[in-house]
Formats: C-alpha cells, sequence, structure tokens
C-alpha cells in the first residue's frame, strides 16, 4: 500500500465506513476471484480511497458493482474495455485484477498480451474488435469517429453501447484513483507495467 493515503483498517472505520468496507469484502466482488483485502485486513484498489470519502466512495463502490450485475453489456466486452483502460492510463492495480477476471469472462491470453502490449489483438468475434476498437478511440482521442461508433453500433443495441461509455468512464476514474495514490499490488505480484 502506498503512504499517499492512510490504510483504513477495520478498527479505524466510522459506522459509515464499515458499511462500505462490508459491501467490498463480502458482496458480489467476492465472485471474482481476486482479494480485496490486505493481509491487515485494509481494502486494496480503489476501495481504501472510497472509505475516506464514505458518502461519495459509497455511491462510487455501488456504480462499480452495478456497472457489472445491472447492466446487458457481456461480460467479456466490459472485461476487453477495462483491459483498455488499464492498458491506457497504465493502472497496475487494474490490469492486475482484470486481466485475471477477463480470463475467466472468456477473453483469450493472446488478446489479453496484445492490449497490454498495445498492440491490436486478433479478435475471433467482430463485436470484441469493434468494442476495442471504440475503447481505444474514445481514450486516445476522447470521442470516437462515426465510422467507428457505425461499426459499434452494428455489434451492441443502444443500451450497450451507453454502457460501454460509462464502464470506460468509470474505469478511466478507478485508473486515476490508483494511479495518484500509488495502490500497490497484493504483496510478492510483480508490476504489470514498468
Amino acid at each position: 500500500m502506498s503512504n499517499r493515503l492512510t490504510k483504513l483498517v477495520p478498527a479505524l472505520l466510522s459506522d459509515e465506513q464499515r458499511v462500505i468496507y462490508e459491501r467490498v469484502a463480502s458482496g458480489p466482488r467476492r465472485r471474482m476471484g481476486v482479494s480485496l483485502a490486505d493481509e491487515e485486513g485494509g481494502l486494496i484498489g480503489p476501495f481504501n480511497a472510497y472509505l475516506h470519502t464514505p458518502e461519495l466512495g459509497g455511491r462510487l463502490e455501488a456504480a462499480g458493482v452495478g456497472l457489472r450485475e445491472l447492466t446487458a453489456l457481456a461480460p467479456r466486452l466490459r472485461e476487453i474495455a477495462i483491459l483498455t483502460s488499464a492498458k491506457h492510463h497504465r493502472a497496475q492495480f487494474e490490469w492486475y485484477a482484470h486481466a485475471q477476471i477477463a480470463r475467466t469472462e472468456g477473453v483469450d491470453d493472446e488478446v489479453i498480451a496484445a492490449i497490454h502490449a498495445g498492440r491490436k489483438p486478433t479478435f475471433k468475434d467482430p463485436t470484441d474488435a469493434a468494442v476495442h476498437r471504440f475503447a481505444v478511440e474514445l481514450l486516445d482521442n476522447h470521442r470516437v469517429a462515426d465510422e467507428t461508433y457505425a461499426a459499434l453500433a452494428e455489434c451492441l443495441s443502444e443500451r450497450e453501447r451507453v454502457e460501454l461509455v460509462f464502464v470506460l468512464g468509470y474505469y478511466a476514474l478507478v485508473s486515476m484513483t490508483l494511479n495518484v495514490f500509488e495502490v500497490a499490488l497484493p504483496l510478492g505480484e510483480s508490476l504489470p507495467f514498468e
């Protein structure tokens, strides 16, 4: 854990913070297969920062759950977008966590490796390719060309397109949080980006 932000362990939490802590530690994120607490019981990833501002952090935590549990966007597509965001922002923890999740959601190792290297992946599914192209263009240019949007519209419903933008925006915020507060990976894990 970085020394830029005080680690809030269970003994230090207010009642408001404890509600968020419990939602993260025992909620739907546990199914992702990534540990969310360190050896002292402090939350890892962006969640320690969320605890520092429980009024906003609680809403951000809920938005993250919503982007996984309440969307029409296929989990595989969501993870391609998140990995693209992690690479763009060079967010160490985001890549660490979501490369594992992406594999469980069916993203090929070759695709994950290509995104990590900044290469255009070879996708088997044209929808995956359209999502990746859209994500790269939006992250790089803060806009997308009509041609890029039209290609995405051939594959995804309007709702899914809106949700994709929400996923990319949320994970840009997560990336900034992780990067500014220099959130460390769990003990013994190697940094994905030098």
